[in-house]
């Protein structure tokens, strides 16, 4: 006998209900003049280098050291895709 994986006697809505959004924080992020890092197969490269950033809100905090920079890869229409990665080792980043 094969069982089914929906409980049917379970009713559900018919009519969709809206998700409320909380914003979590707002961070600020000031940056120092990009340098221009030359162009690549998929598009123009440019670092940032981050001068302060901070969060407030539920969650707050702020950027520890100066050796932090945002990468971005320019593509056409001037649509900026950063490159996302997170420090490990002794420079993760805490939130206090």
């Amino acid at each position: 006998m094969l069982a089914s994986c929906r409980d049917l006697s379970r009713s559900y809505p018919t009519e969709p209900s809206m998700i409320a959004l909380n914003p979590l924080c707002t961070m600020t992020v000031r940056l120092k003049e990009p340098l221009d890092a030359g162009n690549t197969p998929t598009g123009q490269r440019v670092i940032a280098e981050i001068a302060s950033a901070s969060l407030s809100g539920r969650l707050s905090g702020s950027l520890a050291g100066g050796s932090s920079a945002d990468w971005l890869t320019l593509v056409r229409g001037g649509l900026g895709l950063p490159t996302c990665a997170l420090p490990s080792g002794p420079t993760t980043a805490r939130w206090f």
